[in-house]
């Protein structure tokens, strides 16, 4: 059975170490990334305040809810094309992903959707594989510092065809008023069905809360 870990009440910083420890980087081969994955740093890319400058209490868990100051530092999921522009690195290779680039030859972030002008999806690779716990700890980043895991269910292969994930859905009040909608996040293993000790993909894809999960996983 999956082992559920709630860290909601975790920092960005403390997030981070969970991941770092959970898997060591090996040598960089030319022009590949880091086989663990490293946060990227956050740049102000809307708005005009700094991080120290935003309420301690809007930015973490458990905090006031979200506000329009708290709105520009969002750097991945929900972010504008701007800020994720500013965060990530183009292949190119022409590829249309986004590095780093891991040892496996695939680019860490592909499949990139915006809808409104904001970040509404994509699917972010690893490699080597992770647990799921660890995995958790990855969406988590790709999530403004508000989220906080609702529910989750593990789907099943369709018979004949189709493979299985763990659907996890977040909820967030700054994506709630950039989006009007949750995270929902499907962990990914190699195989038809999932495998909680090796999670190779996680895809991100907007869920309003409310909803029930989609009857099939979403890629």
């Amino acid at each position: 059975m999956p082992v559920r870990v709630q860290i909601g009440g975790a920092s960005r910083a403390s997030r981070a170490a969970f991941v770092l420890a959970a898997c060591s980087c090996c040598a960089l081969a030319a022009g590949a990334g880091c086989v663990a994955h490293v946060p990227r740093p956050r740049l102000p890319a809307e708005g005009t305040a700094s991080p120290a400058q935003v309420a301690p209490a809007a930015r973490g868990r458990g905090g006031s809810p979200a506000t329009a100051s708290t709105l520009a530092y969002l750097s991945a999921f929900g972010a504008s094309a701007a800020a994720w522009a500013a965060n990530h690195t183009l292949d190119p290779r022409g590829t249309g992903g986004y590095w780093p680039r891991l040892p496996d030859g695939e680019d860490t972030y592909t499949g990139l959707v915006l809808a409104g002008g904001r970040v509404v999806g994509y699917s972010e690779h690893l490699d080597p594989t992770l647990g799921e716990s660890a995995a958790i700890a990855v969406a988590l980043d790709e999530l403004p510092v508000d989220a906080s895991l609702v529910r989750s269910h593990v789907v099943a292969p369709a018979p004949g065809s189709g493979r299985g994930c763990d659907q996890l859905l977040f909820a967030s009040p700054t994506l709630s008023a950039v989006l009007h909608a949750g995270a929902l996040v499907e962990l990914w293993s190699t195989g038809s069905s999932f495998d909680p000790l090796a999670v190779s993909s996680l895809s991100y894809s907007a869920l309003p809360v409310a909803s029930p999960f989609p009857p099939a996983c979403r890629r």
